[in-house]
């Protein structure tokens, strides 16, 4: 479930724009700090989403049924639970985790 939900949030944080500042704000200096500063903490939680998609590949390739079930099942209540605000804004979904 914690798969999906990271997957929403790295969603989230691509959607968020600079409209928010205000437009004393808007310098040159202003814009690169806040894009690096965003763009340092995007590249750690895609890092993240991908260490944790990776642990999970390798739960599964334990071949343990019962861990593969639980993690499945996970996946798919954690879609029904998070994925929805993702999907109604970017119908296209990312098919690899």
């Amino acid at each position: 479930m914690f798969s999906e939900y990271w997957t929403t949030y790295r969603a989230s944080l691509n959607q968020k724009d600079d409209e928010e500042l205000p437009l004393l704000d808007r310098s040159p200096k202003n814009l690169m700090k806040r894009f690096f500063a965003s763009h340092i903490w995007k590249s750690m939680a895609h890092m993240f989403g991908y260490a944790i998609s990776y642990l999970i590949m390798l739960i599964f390739m334990t071949y343990n049924g019962g861990l593969a079930i639980a993690i499945l099942l996970g996946f798919g209540l954690g879609h029904f639970l998070f994925a929805r605000d993702r999907i109604k804004k970017s119908p296209v979904e990312e098919i690899c985790h």
